[in-house]
């Protein structure tokens, strides 16, 4: 991916389509870049959603100890993908989700060794809990996607009228970033009191387009599915 477009330049892009280029009393900059940010998360989501092979990932470690069987989140956490505890440079071993009705039974369960099961389930906002527990220091792998970073700006003054700086950028894939730009176009002409229809249909128009193109990354290969019915450790490989 690398097709990055700064926020200075959606900024401008939003301005030529609204007829704002150099009114920046009504709509400020400062205004138009909380909009982007908006549209940014929208089009972020849409690509998380969508699956498949993914455009955006991360993986934290989580290093467990002895006596906690729940442990706090990344602070960047958004969505899991998958995870896996890792018993040596070799050998890494994927855990599974319990299901709440679940719990009860696996806590009789005791430790993590390479011949037994494991088993996650995130809770709260901001925790992971592990059953059994650990009863020892292990590394667990998280998989899955960070929260949008929001796109800043410096501002000419405290008012916020006109962008001084803006190095941070966003990444549209292949032109995607127009989603995010047509949407703000049409919240600036709700605000203008501007029928938005003209924009609105671009919007849909994209979204249609991302999600085609989006889902299908590796145009060879198609994604397999997943069997939710057999025992989660019968594909297991060391």
């Amino acid at each position: 991916m690398a097709a990055a477009v700064s926020l200075a330049a959606m900024v401008t892009s939003v301005r030529r389509r609204t007829n704002l280029e150099r009114s920046f009393n009504f709509i400020p900059d400062i205004e138009i870049v909380e909009y982007v940010n908006e549209s940014c998360q929208d089009l972020y989501d849409l690509l998380c959603e969508l699956g498949g092979q993914e455009w955006y990932r991360k993986t934290w470690p989580i290093v467990t100890n002895a006596t906690d069987s729940e442990y706090p989140l990344p602070p960047d956490f958004y969505k899991l993908t998958s995870a896996e505890i890792v018993y040596s440079s070799s050998i890494q071993r994927p855990i599974y989700p319990y299901m709440e009705k679940e719990r009860a039974a696996y806590t009789l369960l005791t430790g993590w060794n390479i011949g037994a099961l494991a088993w996650y389930r995130m809770i709260g906002k901001d925790k992971i809990r592990f059953i059994p527990s650990p009863a020892a220091q292990y590394t667990v792998n998280l998989n899955g996607y960070p929260v949008f970073t929001k796109l800043t700006a410096t501002y000419t003054d405290s008012t916020g009228k006109q962008i001084l700086n803006a190095l941070d950028a966003f990444d549209g894939i292949n032109g995607w970033e127009a989603y995010v730009i047509w949407k703000v176009v049409a919240m600036c002409q709700a605000k203008q009191k501007v029928d938005p229809s003209l924009a609105l249909g671009r919007v849909q128009e994209l979204d249609q387009r991302i999600r085609i193109a989006a889902q299908n990354r590796d145009m060879g290969n198609a994604e397999r599915v997943q069997d939710v019915i057999g025992f989660p450790d019968d594909d297991w490989v060391c």
